[in-house]
């Protein structure tokens, strides 16, 4: 099977989404079934074979699978990996070889699955991550929990608006994962000030979260000579190309976290 064979197969596997129609995706749930089989008979060496996109986002990716680990599953069928992951050792298997799944891999298990199944995998892996200001018995992800991000936006940037708006998000609950807010102005100044005021608001109420200011990544590396920069983001281009014309920027978008 080449790289366009399996690009098929893999877009007639989705469950049924319009858009999908535009790159070889059905409506004919006979198809999306067969083509599930077939992709749940894949070897996982013979998926790490296949060029879906020559890109250099993608090599990229490549470039950070654990090679000595995706040896010892190279021989796996997707199948194999599913039953894996809806059994009882999930957790213990994700930890060990989590590095070693490109991204066509986990895919074609997404394809492969069904929404009880994804939610069973999902509820199996929590990765904590180290985070000094994370105590307590609820974790992020844990069971039991519903994790969520205040976006307390502010047309202006006011400041007040943006305070009252991470004040109401706290009443309801909300904000553990993180407390992420897009300016309106995009200068420097700006994120400056706004990662000041979510600094302020964290640690003034002991918050369990982190605060982020979503901007140009280029000016939040600025913005660090001249305040904490908690989490630092940029969205992840899906190709290369998509990056072409933008300036100061590189292949791959980023998030930074400072501990």
């Amino acid at each position: 099977m080449d790289g366009e064979t399996a690009k098929l197969l893999f877009a007639r596997a989705n469950e049924f989404k319009e858009g999908d129609l535009l790159v070889g995706g059905t409506c004919d749930d006979v198809i999306r079934k067969d083509a599930k089989i077939e992709i749940t008979a894949m070897k996982i060496g013979d998926i790490v074979k296949l060029v879906f996109v020559e890109d250099s986002v993608s090599q990229a990716i490549s470039r950070s699978v654990n090679r000595r680990l995706l040896n010892e599953i190279a021989s796996l069928t997707i199948g194999d990996i599913k039953d894996i992951l809806t059994g009882t050792t999930c957790a213990t298997w994700v930890g060990r070889y989590s590095d070693a799944l490109p991204s066509e891999v986990i895919a074609a298990l997404v394809k492969t699955m069904s929404n009880d199944e994804l939610s069973k995998v999902s509820r199996s892996i929590i990765n904590i991550l180290p985070n000094n200001n994370q105590q307590g018995p609820v974790v992020v992800g844990s069971a039991q929990h519903f994790g969520s991000r205040i976006q307390p936006n502010s047309p202006g940037d006011c400041e007040d608006e943006i305070l009252l708006s991470v004040l109401e998000g706290l009443t309801y609950g909300c904000g553990d994962v993180i407390i992420g807010l897009n300016p309106a102005s995009d200068d420097i100044e700006t994120i400056v000030r706004t990662e000041r005021l979510l600094q302020s608001i964290v640690e003034r109420l002991q918050l369990p979260t982190r605060y982020c200011v979503l901007s140009d990544m280029v000016k939040q590396t600025a913005a660090r000579a001249l305040t904490k920069v908690d989490v630092g983001f940029q969205s992840l281009a899906g190709t290369s190309k998509a990056l072409v014309g933008m300036p100061n920027r590189g292949v791959l978008g980023m998030t930074i976290q400072s501990q």
